[in-house]
């Protein structure tokens, strides 16, 4: 938790929703929700961000696999050149989906058939004990799994950690003075390496800095500072 994974997604959301190519991206948390809650929330949602022309209420990820695969196909309707779903907080989803052999993940993959262009992919975001799938139920059930690959978001290593701390805050006229030096590992001891933590810490720093009775720092007009 607290590494940027939902970040990630986000920003993958604003970059390629309605770009260009009229590519479309959706960011979907399913929190919380097991396989069938989930594939009711995935058919609304698609519906409202105007994927699915019809706004299916369904519980069976081979009806909703079919909506997506029939819109996709359909040349009546505004064409999509590419489809992301982007399916964040799904730790209770994957842990339901052991119930049937991980049958969504089938689903997810058959809509991949649509046509040999590679218009529709999906990410699934949960935490890394989840994420491994239990690869020893999924290569006993001959399932879609082992096809898919996992990508583990890491705290940062001291170099990118460092970094992350220092080279906003010298940008804004806030230095750590040489002799001064053991406080940047203070820092990053007690937010573990984590950039999100980093970034509240520094977000609180320089709140802390612009208070007058403190430092006085003034983003518009600004000395060295030395924190």
């Amino acid at each position: 938790r607290q590494l940027g994974k939902s970040a990630l997604l986000k920003m993958a959301k604003m970059n390629i929703d309605n770009d260009e190519n009229h590519d479309r991206a959706v960011f979907i948390e399913i929190k919380g929700l097991n396989y069938e809650r989930a594939a009711k929330k995935i058919g609304h949602e698609l519906y409202d961000a105007g994927i699915l022309d019809m706004d299916i209420d369904t519980t069976d990820w081979d009806d909703l696999s079919r909506a997506i695969k029939r819109r996709l196909q359909d040349d009546k309707l505004p064409y999509i050149p590419y489809l992301l779903l982007l399916l964040d907080e799904a730790d209770v989803f994957i842990e339901s989906c052991e119930e049937v052999n991980f049958h969504p993940f089938d689903a997810l993959k058959e809509i991949q058939s649509v046509d040999s262009k590679d218009r529709f992919k999906f990410v699934i975001a949960g935490l890394h004990n989840i994420i491994r799938f239990k690869r020893d139920a999924a290569l006993s059930n001959n399932s879609v799994l082992t096809h898919l690959t996992a990508i583990t978001i890491k705290p940062f290593d001291k170099r990118e950690a460092k970094q992350l701390l220092e080279r906003p805050l010298y940008y804004l006229g806030l230095r750590f003075p040489k002799d001064k030096q053991s406080l940047v590992s203070l820092i990053l001891a007690n937010t573990n390496y984590f950039p999100g933590l980093i970034q509240l810490y520094c977000a609180n720093l320089i709140e802390a800095m612009r208070k007058n009775d403190y430092a006085g720092y003034d983003q518009v007009d600004t000395p060295v500072y030395e924190v």
